[in-house]
């Protein structure tokens, strides 16, 4: 059974990252804005991972697990720093993008120095 609850879902979510399928895995990469989610998504891209979304996926709920796509008018789309924004689809072909992933793990980069504030 599906069901759509947004708002459930987006308290359990950072709303901004990259969604990529590696090794069957469904890994949403999240942090701020510039610390390098996309380059790392792309870099897994050329390693065999297929692509999902970049910057703002959906999220949907489906038999009590969290299921991401991309939202119209982002299909195949990736921003990346210094570059602006680039077709996946034109780079590394349409079979290696998804419509949708199941969500395994959530990564979080941080800035190395809240690391070492942590550590101290």
């Amino acid at each position: 059974m599906e069901h759509s609850r947004p708002s459930l879902v987006k308290q359990a979510l950072p709303t901004h990252g990259v969604l990529i399928q590696l090794n069957q895995l469904g890994i949403f990469i999240v942090g701020p804005s510039g610390i390098g989610k996309s380059e790392i998504a792309l870099q897994l891209l050329y390693e065999n991972a297929l692509f999902i979304c970049d910057d703002a996926p959906d999220f949907r709920l489906k038999n009590k697990q969290v299921i991401g796509s991309c939202p119209k008018g982002f299909y195949a789309l990736m921003h990346i720093h210094d570059l602006g924004i680039i077709n996946l689809s034109e780079i590394i072909g349409t079979q290696s993008i998804l419509a949708q992933q199941t969500i395994h793990l959530v990564i979080q980069l941080k800035p190395h120095n809240s690391l070492q504030e942590k550590i101290s």
